[in-house]
């Protein structure tokens, strides 16, 4: 059995408890009083609010106990290093895969015949074709200018070029007609044929477009492309990315993918594309920009899905580290620091989710309370309530609605001001208002993941609240806990019907491990542990919520539940504590940097006047970096208290 840490209860060093009501405002820190420059730790005050910002949200208890410290996280893209690790093998993503030097190559050589290509049209017709048929007729058998003449005059029918039974030899030879005549080529039985646009199985004309029932003809559409029998019909690949989301970025590659990645960093991930192809994913990108690439291709039998991860390796910077309270010296607080890296690597962290999991403005709790009461006018309100920091259109279209009648009328008046990136709720409901439809009739036409998504952040807060009141029993296995057995996954989730969920009963405590516990989300399929009878009514009933509400209303609207791990362990966990001077420069790195063949040094530099530590871990697929680098520095991680903190 694993090693039980002490208990928390007592020995935490800072616990927060709260009764604010899910639908109240979130709390929010104060804005920062702190000139320019100043570290954030000179204001205990603002550490306080934004501990109490957590704590609203359920993030109140700490697993070891140890002085809180303050820190800049992410405050560089290449500080937050997200690399997938894959479902069975445990394969590790990274941009540095066996053939990433070879599609360097394949992109320098697109250049070159870019260039070449520019220098060849520049000939009259009779010299370019000249050229080719000297070329060619150095590698094949061919004498038929008139032919190809012929052929490039008309375009009507596919025309036989020459024969050639080696494929090196094909390839020379397709890429001579690529150069010198720019006509789609393919191969039937060893001939090379030259092709019209109509029979190009890349080209829009190659299939004609059909007439609708006012005899007009719509947009031609891609014929479909011949397969080859013995290949697998999924091409996957790692996709790594800096500053760029992952939805848009595989839409546009028609990619499926295991999970989603954070804008905010350098990530690598497993992506599919059914019937894809290297070459044509390998050049989409790289005129998407630099902070994107794709390595590691190969055929496989089926398509990845959302969920098919086994977790995420993190490798995290967190820069100018310093104590809340003025330390002895510089050197005591590194030791101490030391010391608690070393303390929390050992014994992990409170799985909680984190305050992203409550969307940018915290407000998807209050619309997925509102939706579970039948309340959809309200949720509506909220959704369209004024944001803080929006572009000035957005601002102005929700203080008209606001003090509008919200009547279809003015839905549509409004409609204009909300046409933009991540408006996509917005301007959904005014279209539906506009169409007069009801407010529950907005809800619901909603996209399915967004409506989900409210819902689930009113689990996932009752979740945190019901664990940390776990939490304040003791860190040790309890009659009456719920563990889950057989669980070989890093992950801190899985659906209900693969778990083997038992209550342990008296006497068989020293049975499990506290990294076996688990608590329960609200929902009309689960159990709760006998200790915590109550607890999860009186949270709901704050709210005016009871656990009937996830089982009626909707089918759409109903949830079912499921476990979660209240204390996770660290895989393959490191730390290292650096000194550095200069406040931005790398203290690691990462594969992507490699990849690109940058010139970087990292790893800090002896006697610099800033502390900085590059954390690393493994951790399950629905576990949260954040909550994980909450219990290290012992202080809040959302994003409004870490934009006052200084970089030094």
């Amino acid at each position: 059995m694993d090693q039980q840490p002490p208990s928390t209860a007592a020995s935490a060093s800072k616990v927060l408890t709260t009764t604010v009501p899910l639908t109240s405002p979130p709390v929010a820190p104060p804005a920062s009083s702190n000139p320019p420059g100043n570290d954030i730790s000179s204001s205990p005050s603002d550490f306080d609010a934004a501990m109490t910002t957590e704590a609203s949200f359920g993030l109140s208890q700490f697993m070891t106990p140890s002085p809180p410290f303050t820190c800049s996280l992410k405050a560089r893209y290449s500080d937050f290093i997200v690399q997938e690790i894959g479902k069975g093998d445990e394969v590790v993503a990274s941009p540095l895969a066996p053939d990433h030097d070879n599609i360097k190559k394949i992109n320098e050589d697109r250049e070159t015949r870019k260039e070449e290509k520019d220098e060849v049209w520049k000939l009259s017709e009779e010299e370019r074709l000249g050229k080719f048929a000297e070329e060619l007729k150095a590698i094949v058998a061919f004498d038929d200018m008139e032919g190809l003449k012929a052929f490039l005059s008309a375009k009507s029918s596919p025309y036989s070029l020459c024969l050639a039974s080696d494929k090196s030899i094909r390839g020379k030879v397709h890429g001579l007609v690529r150069l010198y005549l720019s006509v789609p080529s393919d191969t039937v039985d060893g001939s090379i044929r030259l092709l019209p646009a109509s029979l190009d199985p890349y080209s829009n004309a190659s299939q004609p477009s059909k007439k609708d029932d006012k005899g007009k003809r719509g947009k031609k559409r891609r014929a479909p492309q011949p397969w080859p029998k013995d290949l697998p019909q999924y091409l996957k690949f790692t996709l790594t990315k800096s500053n760029a989301d992952t939805m848009p970025l595989c839409t546009s590659l028609n990619a499926t993918y295991a999970g989603t990645k954070d804008k905010r960093g350098v990530t690598s991930q497993f992506c599919t594309v059914q019937k894809g192809y290297k070459q044509k994913i390998v050049d989409k990108l790289r005129r998407m920009g630099p902070g994107i690439a794709a390595t590691s291709f190969k055929y496989v039998d089926s398509a990845l899905g959302l969920g098919d991860l086994g977790g995420n390796r993190f490798t995290i910077t967190l820069r100018n580290c310093n104590p809340l309270k003025t330390p002895e010296s510089k050197e005591a607080f590194t030791e101490e620091l030391k010391k608690t890296l070393s303390d929390v690597m050992s014994k992990g962290f409170v799985n909680y989710y984190g305050l992203q999991r409550f969307g940018k403005f915290l407000d998807n709790v209050t619309v997925g309370v509102h939706i579970l009461k039948g309340d959809f006018e309200s949720a509506v309100n909220v959704i369209m309530s004024p944001k803080p920091d929006e572009y000035s259109n957005y601002v102005q279209g929700r203080k008209i609605w606001l003090a509008s009648d919200k009547s279809p009328s003015a839905a549509s008046k409004v409609s204009s001001y909300f046409k933009g990136r991540g408006m996509f709720n917005e301007a959904k409901i005014l279209q539906l208002r506009s169409d007069g439809k009801s407010w529950e009739e907005c809800v619901s036409g909603l996209a399915r993941n967004m409506r989900l998504m409210f819902l689930h952040s009113v689990q996932s807060l009752v979740w945190n609240k019901a664990a940390s009141a776990r939490i304040e029993l003791g860190a040790r296995v309890l009659p009456g806990d719920l563990v889950e057995l057989s669980s070989t996954s890093l992950s801190g989730k899985s659906q209900r019907s693969n778990r083997n969920i038992v209550s342990v009963l008296k006497g068989d405590e020293g049975k499990y491990s506290i990294y076996d516990v688990v608590m329960p989300l609200p929902g009309n399929d689960v159990v709760t542990p006998s200790h915590s009878t109550g607890v999860y009514e009186r949270i709901l009933e704050e709210e005016g919520l009871n656990m009937d509400m996830f089982s009626g209303g909707k089918k759409e609207n109903r949830l079912g539940g499921d476990y979660r791990k209240v204390w996770t362990a660290f895989k393959n966990g490191k730390v290292e504590v650096l000194e550095y001077g200069d406040r931005m420069e790398d203290l690691y790195v990462n594969d992507f940097m490699k990849f690109k063949g940058e010139e970087v040094r990292g790893g800090g530099e002896e006697g610099g006047r800033l502390t900085g530590v590059v954390v690393g871990f493994d951790l399950g697929s629905s576990c949260y970096a954040t909550s994980a680098i909450r219990e290290i520095c012992k202080g809040p991680v959302g994003g409004e208290f870490m934009k006052n903190v200084s970089l030094g």
